[in-house]
């Protein structure tokens, strides 16, 4: 996988399709639950909660299919020294300007949900906190024309948790990692 394409699925180095014992089981107890259960059973006692919570596991999973670009980019573009680069003025289109980016952390918080369905009724739905944060060494971005057209990539650290209300289900140090090599970002992520 290119780090193009890398996501805090990745990041949590999460096995196969499902959630570690422990997030599962803070999962499962949870307040929400026992209302989930009583409410499908109601709609119909042929559905099996084991397959409901399977699936429900499956989408609380794809909560994390967060691209590693959707937290770094939006968070670049806010600096007032790149987004200096937005204007043609001072820094001509035809020209490529490469910044060199400072040590620097990167905090993001998301708030995804799974929502339960049943014939298209809304039968409950399940808030998360997704917390990230990341401390970003040695990267450079290549700017022309007021965009971010490639990324020469350093090195992450960081850590991330994934919470239900209160009580957080998944927690990770995702340790130091290095991204050699260069991100090309095609046309390019305009700076506003």
């Amino acid at each position: 996988m290119s780090e193009t394409q890398m996501n805090l699925k990745d990041w949590f180095a999460l096995p196969g399709d499902d959630l570690p014992p422990a997030a599962r089981t803070a999962v499962e107890s949870s307040r929400f639950m026992p209302a989930l259960r009583e409410a499908l059973l109601k709609e119909s006692r042929a559905i099996k909660w084991g397959a409901v919570s399977d699936v429900l596991v499956k989408k609380i999973l794809e909560t994390l299919d967060v691209p590693l670009l959707d937290i770094l980019l939006p968070a670049w573009k806010k600096y007032r020294e790149i987004e200096e680069f937005a204007d043609p003025k001072k820094y001509p289109p035809a020209d490529t300007y490469l910044v060199s980016l400072a040590e620097h952390t990167v905090k993001s918080e998301h708030h995804p949900y799974v929502e339960v369905l049943f014939k298209g009724a809304t039968l409950g739905r399940i808030d998360f906190t997704l917390t990230v944060e990341l401390t970003l060494e040695g990267f450079v971005l290549q700017i022309q024309g007021g965009r971010i057209k490639a990324i020469r990539t350093g090195t992450i650290k960081g850590q991330g948790s994934l919470a239900l209300e209160t009580t957080v289900v998944l927690e990770k140090d995702f340790g130091s990692i290095e991204l050699p090599g260069m991100l090309q970002l095609g046309e390019g992520i305009p700076l506003q």
